[in-house]
Parts: C-alpha cells; sequence; structure tokens
C-alpha cells in the first residue's frame, strides 16, 4: 500500500488497544504451523489487552499462546504471540477486520513513531 503507517486496534475479549503501526513490505513473518501473518507490537501496547509472562518458560503455550520464530540482520529468537478476537486495520478507504493473525510481543519497536509493525502478509489485506 501507499501509506505507510497505520492506526491500528487490537481487540481480545472486550479489551482493546489502538496505536500507529508501521507497514514493512520485507517484514515476511508468520506463525509457522497456521501460516497466519503476524503483527509485531510492543510489550506496554500489549499489556493493555493482555498479560504478557516477563519469562517465556511461564508462557500459556495450550492457552492460545505461540512462540514465533524470526530472523533479522542482528540475530533472530521467538517471540511469544497471542490470537486476538480481531484486528482492525484504520486506512483512508475504512477499516479492514482482520481475523486470523497473531500478535507477537516484543520490548521495543523503532523511536517511538510507531508501537506495532505489520509485515506484507498482513499488508496484503489492504489492497
Amino acid at each position: 500500500p501507499a501509506q505507510r503507517v497505520f492506526r491500528v486496534t487490537v481487540t481480545v475479549g472486550e479489551n482493546h488497544t489502538t496505536f500507529p503501526c508501521l507497514y514493512d513490505s520485507g517484514n515476511h513473518l508468520m506463525e509457522p504451523f497456521s501460516g497466519f501473518p503476524v503483527l509485531v507490537v510492543e510489550r506496554d501496547v500489549a499489556e493493555q489487552i493482555v498479560t504478557v509472562p516477563s519469562d517465556p518458560e511461564e508462557l500459556p503455550i495450550g492457552q492460545g499462546w505461540r512462540l514465533i520464530p524470526y530472523d533479522t540482520l542482528k540475530g533472530g529468537g521467538l517471540l511469544p504471540a497471542f490470537m486476538p478476537r480481531r484486528v482492525d486495520i484504520h486506512t483512508r478507504q475504512g477499516e479492514r477486520a482482520i481475523t486470523e493473525c497473531y500478535v507477537a510481543v516484543c520490548d521495543r519497536l523503532g523511536r517511538g513513531e510507531y508501537r506495532g509493525l505489520m509485515g506484507s502478509a498482513m499488508g496484503e489485506n489492504l489492497v
């Protein structure tokens, strides 16, 4: 999409949070078992709607959580991720709802100008 920063709302149960999210066409992060796209958000954003264990060993894997493997130029690792009820991407043309995706949690993204990172798999829903 031509637009690079979007407002995104993530809903879990009755809780929701809205934040700026950067579209990154080079991000191809997907949940490996389902093939669903992954939205990456900063921990403090996620903690507005879910409790994120600080220790990956305490992650309730059988209760909707997954560990998402990632690779970057600086290395790789695993991000804890949950499946939201829905993700709404607010575009100039209106809202786009996504129900089959995961939200991965990281400590920090960028320099504060955005709080989430959306990749090409989610961007396909914007055209």
